[in-house]
């Protein structure tokens, strides 16, 4: 939901953000410039965020609960406010409807993506995950999902229990980091 909402609008920039978890080393140099440049674009934008104090700080928090892998729930834990978020989305339907759009140009890309992006976006588009991420029981979805393809992140329910406990704690962090990354994000993005 992060990298969907701070891609500005580029239809191009938005595509490679969205596949950029999918690309490891110079392989984005395979794709069209257009698509490279959102890849680029991800890895400033996971590296900006990374480096946040507010992300470290809700990272801490998360790691003091005992979650391992804290920065992987962080993430998902902040596209939950993010499509809560009425700085965005003012309600629902605003959501669904950008939700739908983001899931519509990343079916036109399809011919682009190599097999594991289409099963990972074809779930995404036929589920719209994105939009799901506003209610409790689709951040559980997604986190147990996640934990079925890669146990060694933790246990799903001490991990959900640590993200919800801790939400009042966690959105002013999210709230701190949102505000300078939509800053950051247009700054940069004007440079493409």
């Amino acid at each position: 939901m992060g990298h969907a909402t701070l891609s500005g609008n580029d239809d191009n920039i938005l595509i490679g953000n969205m596949l950029g978890d999918f690309i490891k080393g110079n392989k984005y140099l395979n794709y069209p410039l257009s698509i490279q440049k959102g890849m680029r674009y991800h890895r400033l934008l996971d590296e900006y965020t990374d480096q946040h104090p507010s992300v470290r700080d809700a990272t801490k928090l998360l790691r003091a609960e005992g979650i391992r892998y804290a920065g992987v729930f962080i993430d998902i834990f902040f596209d939950y406010f993010i499509a809560n978020d009425s700085t965005f989305f003012k309600n629902e339907k605003e959501l669904e409807e950008f939700t739908l759009s983001i899931l519509g140009k990343l079916e036109s890309a399809y011919e682009i993506m190599s097999e594991d992006m289409k099963t990972y976006f074809g779930y995404m588009i036929r589920y719209n995950w994105l939009y799901h991420y506003r209610s409790r029981s689709g951040i559980e979805k997604a986190i147990i999902g996640l934990i079925k393809r890669h146990p060694r992140l933790g246990n799903a329910d001490e991990i959900l229990f640590a993200l919800f406990n801790n939400e009042e704690a966690l959105r002013p962090m999210y709230q701190n980091f949102i505000k300078e990354a939509v800053a950051w994000s247009e700054s940069t993005l004007r440079k493409y």
